[in-house]
């Protein structure tokens, strides 16, 4: 724009014919070209080094909110998997605690069962088997007659589950 400016400026100094009012006019107007030129040249210049470093900070402040967000990501896959081990950790003491207790009971329930088996075998042997009207044999059990054994159940209770007891 300047070269314009210029180049206008020379031209009608080649001719002239302007008159001395005329002149200060159009130098006056040249100036305030020139000043009001200049001053937008540095109010873009300093718009531009505001613009910049405005996208510096924002690109700082992205970069700082995707940390975070990284870093919170990695917090909550590693308590996902921490408490997922916590969990199959219980599951599995569950689990070995549920057979021995299982194996616990089946024992219980073979010396029941051959202790009742014996008893009735000798009660059998001793008592004749009377026929009830079916021709099938009438045999009684008291029902009110100690158990030839103790039955003692010792169930093992999960040490995460004694912990809140």
């Amino acid at each position: 724009m300047r070269q314009f400016h210029d180049q206008e400026r020379d031209a009608d100094r080649s001719l002239g014919g302007r008159s001395p009012s005329a002149a200060a006019l159009v130098s006056a107007a040249e100036r305030a070209a020139d000043e009001i030129l200049a001053e937008a040249r540095g109010d873009a210049s300093r718009m531009k080094v505001q613009a910049g470093a405005d996208a510096e900070r924002t690109r700082r402040e992205a970069d700082e909110d995707a940390r975070a967000v990284v870093r919170q990501a990695r917090e909550a896959v590693d308590d996902v998997s921490s408490a997922a081990q916590r969990l199959a950790r219980e599951l599995e003491q569950l689990s070995d605690a549920l057979h021995r207790n299982a194996e616990r009971i089946l024992e219980d329930v073979r010396s029941a069962h051959a202790a009742l088996r014996a008893e009735a075998d000798a009660a059998a042997a001793r008592v004749p088997a009377m026929r009830d009207h079916d021709g099938g044999f009438d045999v009684r059990v008291s029902r009110s007659r100690e158990l030839p054994f103790e039955p003692a159940p010792e169930f093992e209770i999960p040490p995460f589950q004694r912990a809140g007891r």
